[in-house]
């Protein structure tokens, strides 16, 4: 996913120094990076997933996310508390596990880490999940 969609870092500095990496490409504010980098750089992580997770893919930053591709028109946008909802339940059914898939940028900052809480709460009472908030 981030060889073809990219990742947003609306970071001047960080974009600047990425132009200078092979495997890297740099499209305005969306960084594209290759399945080479990817893999090597999974490879020399030392990150071990708990064998809870190991048979289910897991979010581990989706909390700090603050944008989303818009569903209809596959503009990026701020994430609102609809997307929050959204996501969480696309999430949940498809069994992805982690941290909530975005921030609701659409409400005051120490509202956001409340609602994400709140959001998952709602949809995945009563069910054996993972889910927590960063």
């Amino acid at each position: 996913m981030i060889k073809t969609v990219g990742l947003h870092i609306p970071h001047k500095g960080i974009l600047e120094i990425l132009l200078n990496y092979s495997g890297v490409r740099v499209d305005g504010e969306v960084v594209f990076f290759s399945e080479h980098l990817v893999e090597y750089a999974l490879e020399k992580s030392n990150y071990k997933l708990p064998d809870m997770l190991l048979d289910r893919y897991f979010i581990s930053s989706g909390a700090h996310q603050d944008t989303i591709n818009d569903l209809n028109s596959g503009e990026l946008k701020p994430s609102i508390l609809s997307d929050l909802k959204v996501m969480t339940k696309l999430c949940d059914s498809v069994g992805i596990t982690g941290s909530a898939p975005v921030r609701s940028m659409d409400v005051l900052t120490h509202m956001q880490e409340i609602l994400m809480y709140k959001v998952l709460w709602e949809v995945i009472r009563g069910k054996r999940s993972l889910f927590i908030v960063t």
